[in-house]
């Protein structure tokens, strides 16, 4: 049974205009397995954000269905956690504190929320900085607080919103690096947004490619988890033939009148 199941889904949202919409996704399926990093690539607009909030259960979908682990998904769960852009971080904490805040006080008491927290902060490699708050910490840092924040949910599935796109480039390839160790360690399922297209060769055990709106799957690369040197050759020309394949889907997306998407 695959971690996630996407059935032909459709997703529109309406405009200012009566009985119009726009379709972000048209017929989308994929499947999840246990373990896999997926990355997500395709032109802005291409509803690669849209996928990521119907997986938390943000949203749902017009037409198609959504499954994590055999049922369908209709809410928000922990065991589908999200790293957002933002860092939405409480100002007011410090990081021992921001971690500790995600963890379930009902299943853990608390010495061992902390010892928890301590875990996954020291993991993402901010052990000397747990007594600081959010202003007194670089972007990057921020960003590993939100990521300790969020494995130490221990969610099933990891949700990756282009987590690092706000960064400088030096910060982020240091950050890709991280959670790529991390996720070697922790073997979780995620699912992870970027424009990046080395990111996602460096990241990816598949690459999955959206064509512009209305997004639909126009292209997967299944590379493994093997490390990978991406100046080498074979990385070299995977990276030009997603490239050439990305080009030709990069255009304005398509504004369309509908009634119902369910019809389309």
């Amino acid at each position: 049974m695959s971690v996630i199941s996407i059935e032909g889904i459709s997703k529109a949202y309406p405009n200012k205009k009566e009985n119009a919409a726009r379709i972000v996704l048209k017929d989308v399926s994929l499947e999840i397995e246990e373990n896999e990093f997926v990355c997500i690539v395709g032109p802005s607009g291409c509803g690669k954000t849209t996928v990521l909030n119907l997986i938390a259960g943000f949203e749902r979908p017009n037409k198609g269905k959504l499954l994590y682990r055999g049922e369908e998904i209709v809410g928000t769960s922990p065991q589908r956690a999200v790293v957002f852009q933002e860092f939405s971080l409480f100002p007011w904490m410090d990081v021992l504190k921001n971690v500790e805040f995600s963890i379930d006080r009902k299943k853990y008491a608390p010495r061992e929320r902390t010892e928890l927290a301590k875990k996954y902060i020291d993991l993402v490699g901010l052990s000397e900085f747990a007594d600081h708050r959010p202003n007194n910490l670089s972007g990057g840092m921020k960003q590993r607080v939100a990521i300790a924040r969020t494995l130490a949910m221990q969610p099933d599935v990891m949700l990756m919103d282009e987590p690092f796109s706000a960064l400088d480039e030096q910060t982020r390839k240091k950050l890709d690096q991280e959670i790529l160790d991390i996720w070697k360690k922790e073997k979780r399922t995620v699912v992870f947004i970027t424009h990046n297209i080395s990111e996602a060769i460096l990241l990816g055990t598949r690459i999955i490619m959206l064509s512009s709106s209305p997004g639909r799957i126009v292209g997967e690369w299944r590379i493994g988890s093997e490390d990978k040197d991406l100046n080498s050759e074979k990385m070299t020309v995977l990276r030009n033939e997603i490239v050439s394949r990305l080009q030709p889907c990069a255009c304005a997306g398509d504004r369309v009148r509908i009634i119902n998407i369910e019809e389309e």
